[in-house]
């Protein structure tokens, strides 16, 4: 059973907890890559912005999602949303058949499940495992014990699929 990590970070955070998810699950971790920089204070506008009104093009990464069994996706919550490279990353490579949880970094707690919903939506699946992060606790390193977590329920989830 292969498992691919993806994920899309903006400062870093999300990367941190992707990669100690993908240590837990013994799965490749790769980066979504954006066409456009969204640094500093003026990238974190142009974030919002690009989330609001779905401006990006497709969102590319190394691997090939479809040399894996399952897929787990993760990014930053933008304004309540997806982050556009997220997002165009799910629509372009239609992962329904293959995800098996999505995990999300938030400034504060609440905006997660429009992130989740989102994804529901887009992938056409009702549930998946997941699981969310404040940025405070990422910064922290209390990362380690959610993600320890959402990795012993989808080891569960994916073994009564198998």
């Amino acid at each position: 059973m292969s498992i691919l990590v993806v994920y899309y970070s903006r400062t870093g955070s999300t990367a941190r907890q992707a990669e100690t998810l993908a240590r837990r699950l013994n799965a490749d971790c790769d980066e979504i890559c954006a066409g456009t920089a969204y640094d500093g204070p003026v990238g974190l506008l142009n974030a919002a912005f690009t989330a609001a009104l779905d401006t990006e093009g497709p969102a590319k990464t190394k691997r090939f999602i479809r040399a894996y069994d399952h897929l787990i996706v993760g990014g930053p919550v933008w304004g309540g949303q997806l982050p556009g490279p997220l997002r165009r990353y799910l629509i372009f490579n239609d992962p329904k058949t293959r995800l098996a949880g999505a995990f999300c970094t938030s400034w504060h707690g609440g905006p997660q499940r429009a992130f989740f919903n989102e994804i529901r939506q887009i992938v056409g699946i009702p549930t998946f495992p997941n699981f969310s992060v404040e940025q405070r606790h990422c910064e922290e390193g209390l990362i380690n014990l959610s993600a320890a977590r959402f990795a012993r329920n989808l080891s569960t989830s994916l073994s009564n699929v198998a």
